[in-house]
């Protein structure tokens, strides 16, 4: 496997935004599909092979920001939650009494 950079202006690149996603709607999220599309040789990104190795290395660089935007997004759904438990009410007394 090799990386390439590739002109997303080229013959045969599509691409198309993706807007009906459940979170991170601060990372814009798109597809891009690559039809018979021609890549010169001087766009190769490292050497002949590398792709998985660049590929694994920008994982790794990504690694932490992803934990630590889920660690929010799974503290904000608990905050969410306990207020809405606290505002909820059954049988004429709120959850809270239940406990």
């Amino acid at each position: 496997m090799s990386a390439f950079i590739v002109d997303m202006h080229a013959p045969g690149v599509t691409q198309k935004s993706i807007d009906s996603k459940l979170g991170l709607f601060c990372a814009p999220t798109g597809e891009i599909v690559f039809e018979d599309v021609k890549v010169p040789k001087d766009c190769l990104v490292g050497q002949k092979g590398d792709g998985f190795k660049i590929c694994m290395a920008m994982l790794d660089n990504t690694r932490l920001s992803s934990a630590s935007r889920a660690v929010g997004v799974a503290r904000a759904c608990l905050e969410h939650s306990v207020r809405y438990a606290n505002e909820r009410s059954s049988l004429a007394s709120s959850f809270p009494v239940f406990k």
